[in-house]
């Protein structure tokens, strides 16, 4: 899909992966709406590029706000062609520490941001892909990219919840892709190694010094800017479909 003139929607799009992406879309000449929950970085995004952006505050993970959201998004530029999913949030915790039991709150907490909120934002802004008109050639509707990780297939002590979160966004890619097929909706994820972004940076500096030991070429955490120009190459290549694809500088996570 010729990401030029079409309507993008990118959650957690105010800082990291998320901003690098909208970055990526807007420099092909695409519109954007972030989702986000970050008022200030968000509405500054926005006021930066007048008529070819917007700041909507939601909570993917609710049902009303993602439904405001997305009512904000028709309102603004009449349609939706693409949703890049890079909200999300971290956490460590053993299944059993030394206050006990993994909390069930902790857990359901991860779940429903990262897994729960990407099906939630998916499920409304499919809804609206498949009110476009094809493509002309290709007949695509719609492109849908969702932001997984290598915790999803190699988690580490202590990622039990954040890893369950980000397999269940693998295990949605072919199912989604089935779905949405006869409708000209392609689906892909990308599953990111360590990059540097907020969320990895409140990881203590000795632990992504030693991640950086373990990774192949290049010894460097990823650049959100690297992140962007796969997911530019995914809406741009219409024979990428219900793919999962790594982005890791050749890493494989040690177990802790």
């Amino acid at each position: 899909m010729n990401i030029d003139n079409k309507i993008a929607i990118i959650t957690g799009g105010a800082s990291g992966l998320g901003q690098a992406t909208a970055e990526r879309i807007l420099a092909a000449g695409g519109k954007v709406a972030i989702f986000d929950l970050d008022d200030q970085r968000g509405q500054a995004f926005a006021d930066a590029h007048p008529g070819n952006a917007i700041y909507v505050k939601v909570n993917v993970a609710d049902e009303a706000s993602a439904e405001a959201g997305i009512a904000a998004v028709i309102e603004a530029f009449g349609t939706i062609h693409i949703c890049v999913n890079c909200a999300g949030i971290g956490g460590g915790t053993r299944i059993v520490g030394r206050k006990g039991p993994h909390s069930m709150e902790a857990f359901m907490r991860i779940l429903n941001v990262n897994l729960v909120g990407t099906f939630n934002i998916i499920r409304l802004a499919a809804a609206q892909m498949l009110k476009n008109d094809p493509v002309a050639k290709s007949g695509e509707r719609g492109v849908i990219v969702n932001t997984a990780s290598i915790a999803a297939t190699e988690g580490q002590m202590g990622q039990v919840a954040y890893a369950a979160s980000k397999a269940g966004v693998v295990g949605m890619t072919l199912p989604l892709t089935r779905d949405l097929a006869e409708h000209g909706v392609r689906v892909c994820a990308i599953m990111p190694g360590l990059f540097e972004t907020p969320l990895v940076s409140t990881l203590p500096q000795e632990v992504r010094d030693y991640l950086v030991t373990t990774m192949e070429f290049p010894k460097r955490g990823g650049d959100p800017a690297e992140f962007a120009a796969l997911v530019g190459h995914i809406i741009e290549n219409p024979y990428l479909n219900g793919e999962v694809i790594r982005l890791d500088g050749g890493t494989r996570p040690p177990p802790r």
